[in-house]
């Protein structure tokens, strides 16, 4: 018995070193593997597929992932609209920082909060721009339950400019915090290469330009003779 204890106790202590060996590898797997899933089931979406809101006319279920796929999609659609593809994209962020090692510098708190303020966005963008739009035959409105609210809800004191202005700030700050890229160095980057570019073609105007100079003189060198 302890012998049996002891051999079991063993392959837990392999398969745990084995497991933190290759962490990064599979965590950035279950991701992406996360990130495929959600693209199936949101890309072959039917609305008339079963699901909480309907029980389906089709006995064959159309969606890639089947029932799972069908009620799962249909609840994302139905909360955020479009702004469930935001799910993929994230998703994919996830395996990013998995294979580069670097999804647990960040806390699960930090990643819940982006993930919200993700969805939070894109379902009041979609609400915002395409208001009197739906999709999948009437069934899904751009921003779902969340963004039709959000936006109903703050459009009367804010109207559409304030909405614009509030909304894309907003992604802004979330495009900031997603890849960790500083605006003011960007910016600083773009001044340069602009520079940079800018000093090149003013080099070949010049160059042409001497070269136009030279060919008329010997033009008018040749009327002369």
């Amino acid at each position: 018995m302890d012998f049996c204890y002891g051999c079991s106790f063993f392959t837990l202590y392999i398969m745990k070193s084995a497991f933190y060996g290759y962490r990064a590898d599979v965590i950035g797997l279950l991701w992406l593997a996360a990130a495929l899933f959600f693209s199936l089931i949101l890309g072959s979406y039917y609305p008339l597929d079963p699901s909480f809101n309907s029980i389906g006319t089709f006995t064959q279920v159309r969606n890639k992932c089947g029932y799972l796929g069908s009620f799962l999609a249909d609840i994302l659609y139905q909360l955020f609209g479009l702004g469930a593809w935001v799910f993929v994209l994230l998703a994919l962020r996830q395996s990013m920082l998995a294979f580069q090692n670097r999804l647990f510098v960040s806390s699960g708190l930090y990643s819940a909060g982006i993930w919200a303020f993700s969805v939070f966005v894109s379902s009041s963008l979609m609400e915002l721009h395409q208001p009197e739009r739906s999709f999948f035959q009437g069934h899904i409105s751009p921003g779902g339950i969340l963004g039709k609210t959000i936006v109903q809800n703050t459009l009367p004191y804010l109207h559409f400019a304030g909405l614009f202005l509030v909304f894309w700030s907003s992604a802004l700050i979330l495009f900031v915090l997603i890849t960790k890229s500083s605006i003011s160095s960007g910016f600083v980057k773009m001044v340069f290469a602009l520079q940079r570019w800018g000093g090149r073609f003013a080099v070949i105007l010049c160059s042409k330009g001497g070269r136009a100079l030279v060919q008329m003189q010997k033009m008018c060198l040749a009327s002369l003779l």
